[in-house]
């Protein structure tokens, strides 16, 4: 009996208290945080070739999204492929408030406007707001059974090097234009999104993820405004980030478990 006691008494020292073990709390947000930067940065092109195609010869370089950058244009061979090269020089402040610079080399295999159109996207030496964002986006115009213009976007080796770690972003993504497709105006283009994601976070964390519900983004706004992301962290359990009822602010809202955060996008 002895004996037993004392082994009794060694069990719940090494749980630090009887009846009471440590749980570690799964509080992981910044995958959360980091797929949503990924995610708006990199979409944030998508609409970029959608203006610069808008004129089907692709030279209209006043309505070009109101840029500040300079947009010039060379042909390989004959009409098409047209290379686009968007060159943001040493950095400007473009329509939507934000400073870019390098360059972004946009090749269309054909006229924009045409049913379906191949285009691929190359980012030299990118920053946006000072940091660095490299990848290559391929891109597939097409129309849904209603009419409406879609986007399916390839991006691979997406990289955004952050301050403090650097982010790692690929996705296969369906987006579509609920309003502003035939304006060269960026502001007017509302954008729903839906498809999947893998990537590694700053802290080099690696996920995957699925849009269960569509993203909503209104390219007047610098945030997704709306839509449901589940996310899995390696090791960790699937927890679902909320993006909000379509107003346009800076948080969202990360589940896990029974547990909540508030996070702050960027």
């Amino acid at each position: 009996m002895r004996n037993k006691l004392y082994l009794g008494l060694a069990l719940c020292l090494s749980i630090a208290a009887c009846g009471e073990r440590d749980v570690e709390v799964d509080d992981d947000t910044q995958t959360s945080a980091d797929f949503a930067y990924a995610e708006s940065s990199f979409s944030q092109v998508i609409p970029a070739v959608n203006n610069i195609g808008i004129d089907e010869e692709g030279v209209d370089k006043q309505g070009v999204l109101g840029t500040c950058a300079t947009v010039t244009v060379s042909t390989l061979s004959g009409i098409f492929p047209r290379v686009m090269t968007v060159d943001y020089g040493a950095g400007c402040t473009d329509e939507d408030g934000r400073t870019r610079s390098g360059q972004l080399i946009i090749t269309y295999g054909s006229a924009w406007l045409s049913d379906s159109s191949n285009v691929s996207v190359e980012m030299i030496d990118y920053h946006i707001n000072g940091v660095l964002h490299e990848g290559q986006i391929s891109l597939l115009k097409k129309s849904n059974s209603s009419g409406d213009m879609e986007v399916v976007s390839n991006i691979s080796g997406g990289k955004i090097h952050t301050a403090n770690g650097i982010i790692q972003y690929e996705s296969i993504k369906t987006t579509e234009w609920l309003a502003g497709a035939t304006t060269v105006d960026t502001s007017d283009d509302i954008l729903k999104t839906y498809g999947n994601a893998n990537g590694v976070n700053r802290e080099g964390v690696s996920y995957a993820s699925v849009i269960v519900q569509p993203l909503y983004q209104e390219l007047s706004c610098d945030y997704i405004s709306a839509g449901v992301v589940d996310l899995s962290p390696a090791g960790k359990e699937t927890r679902s980030t909320y993006f909000g009822d379509q107003t346009c602010d800076d948080k969202a809202t990360v589940t896990i478990g029974n547990l909540s955060f508030e996070i702050t996008l960027q």
